[in-house]
């Protein structure tokens, strides 16, 4: 049995193509197929407890999930996790509008984040604005960010996700006071000895419509190019 767990991280659920999003039809054949095959699908806080395992989380908060997502995700017994950017509820992405090639989206409201809590899927942090986090606004960002999740949703989240999937040593023990998990974006499987303040995920940009062959040895070394790949076209000029 493969000791290594899968964390999927998704934003948007719409038919755009960008970068930030899965096709609706997609997603329904990705978790059709998680169910067809029996893999272990668990809360965050359960996937390195759980090897073999797949957790399922979204990223920003965008209102695709709610209408997409969420009767998806109930058909089939799913949990997941989306990390919200407090201070752009009810409003959009316009942090993606500073020269990238992604569509200006619609993100949940209070109202909307409520509905998703009710649906049974968990809700955490992406910080208050989603800026580059380092020395000078993470503790104002993560601080911010419970508290006005605290006042709207009544509870205080023990898990976050780094905007862009960076974050350096002293941001990461940052986090790691104030949550009791968090999210990078390295294009990794999870292990039961993985750091709880650095945890991988696949990007559901790279991933199949039948996701259950990301834990076999052809998908590991599927992800292992597509990893190379990503790190080459970071270094390549603009």
């Amino acid at each position: 049995m493969t000791r290594e767990s899968l964390i999927l991280a998704y934003h948007s659920l719409d038919d755009t193509g960008s970068v930030v999003s899965t096709r609706p039809e997609k997603f329904r054949q990705q978790m059709r197929s998680l169910s067809d095959s029996g893999i272990p699908v668990v809360a965050m806080d359960r996937v390195t407890q759980t090897p073999g395992s797949v957790a399922i989380t979204f990223d920003d908060g965008y209102s695709s999930v709610l209408e997409h997502g969420a009767p998806i995700l109930a058909r089939y017994g799913f949990s997941a996790t989306t990390f919200v950017v407090t201070g752009q509820c009810g409003k959009n992405n316009d942090w993606d509008q500073r020269g990238r090639m992604i569509p200006k989206l619609s993100l949940m409201s209070w109202s909307q984040l409520r509905e998703l809590l009710a649906a049974g899927l968990s809700v955490g942090s992406h910080t208050h604005s989603h800026p580059r986090l380092n020395a000078q606004n993470v503790r104002e960002e993560l601080e911010r960010s419970k508290c006005e999740m605290e006042a709207h949703l009544g509870f205080r989240p023990t898990s976050f996700c780094y905007p862009y999937g960076e974050a350096d040593a002293a941001v990461r023990r940052t986090a790691g006071e104030f949550f009791d998990w968090a999210c990078c974006s390295d294009l990794a499987y999870t292990r039961p000895d993985a750091d709880r303040c650095w945890l991988p995920r696949i990007d559901a940009y790279y991933a199949p419509a039948n996701l259950a062959t990301l834990l076999t040895p052809a998908g590991r070394l599927y992800l292992a190019a597509r990893g190379i790949l990503r790190g080459v076209n970071r270094w390549l000029p603009r």
